[in-house]
């Protein structure tokens, strides 16, 4: 069920994306303290983002253990489509701001008054 309320409710006018970021930092380094540091937060605000993460997916997402924060069987369900979403994203942004015009496919016309 959850699933269907991610594809329906992600409204990116509606939500902050950095979320999807301190979600990435969480999974990958498994700790509040160095996933904030990991993306610039300090650990207090990176502890808000998971609370707000965590209403928006209704979901614990990370369990704290022993050895650092676990990431929940829905969280790991949704790791790689975050993952390669904010990498698809950056992709995008990276691309739109480089052009090389001796590879560029691109058509231009050019129009010109007397």
């Amino acid at each position: 069920m959850r699933d269907i309320f991610i594809m329906m409710n992600i409204n990116i006018c509606n939500r902050d994306l950095n979320l999807l970021l301190a979600f990435d930092a969480l999974i990958q380094e498994g700790n509040v303290t160095r996933a904030g540091f990991r993306i610039g937060l300090s650990q207090s605000s990176m502890s808000h983002a998971l609370t707000r993460l965590r209403k928006l997916m209704d979901d614990p997402l990370f369990v704290r253990t022993h050895t650092g924060m676990e990431p929940t069987a829905f969280a790991l369900q949704i790791s790689a489509a975050v993952s390669r979403s904010l990498a698809l994203f950056q992709s995008g942004l990276d691309s739109a701001h480089t052009f090389d015009p001796l590879v560029s496919t691109r058509t231009f016309q050019l129009l010109l008054s007397d």
